[in-house]
């Protein structure tokens, strides 16, 4: 003779934890998006104190947390810094070619002047130009 299990509290008992966890879920999900931080699998697990497999297996979670993840990688990408337009190349190339012109100019003045000083210092009677920099 076998006889009817009574599962009923057992039953009420697994739903009423299984709703608990359901909230919580939403409520870190919810805490996560007020506080600007990524929403994941494993963020709203460790926030709601359930495991990762649990979320995978509650669909209507997984598919928010999904979407919600989905949302963080696309503004990620969209604050990466863009590239720089043709216009704004064009006008760094332009500066640098400006300023390599002022350099060499500036660098031909230097020439002439250090070409002076040992033609200075040759005419001075030292022996080498190369023994009286040494000397300074």
């Amino acid at each position: 003779m076998t006889h009817k299990r009574n599962v009923k509290g057992l039953l009420a008992n697994a739903r009423k934890k299984r709703e608990a966890a359901l909230a919580r879920a939403k409520e870190a999900i919810r805490e996560l998006l007020r506080k600007n931080r990524s929403v994941n699998f494993n963020t709203v697990a460790q926030t709601a104190g359930v495991s990762t497999a649990w979320l995978y297996r509650q669909e209507a979670l997984k598919a928010r947390i999904m979407h919600l993840r989905e949302q963080d990688a696309r503004r990620a990408r969209a604050k990466r810094p863009r590239r720089a337009s043709e216009t704004a190349k064009d006008a760094v190339i332009k500066t640098l070619r400006s300023r390599i012109k002022e350099l060499d100019s500036e660098n031909k003045v230097l020439r002439r002047q250090i070409e002076a000083l040992y033609g200075q210092l040759l005419e001075s009677g030292k022996p080498s130009a190369e023994a009286s920099v040494k000397d300074v």
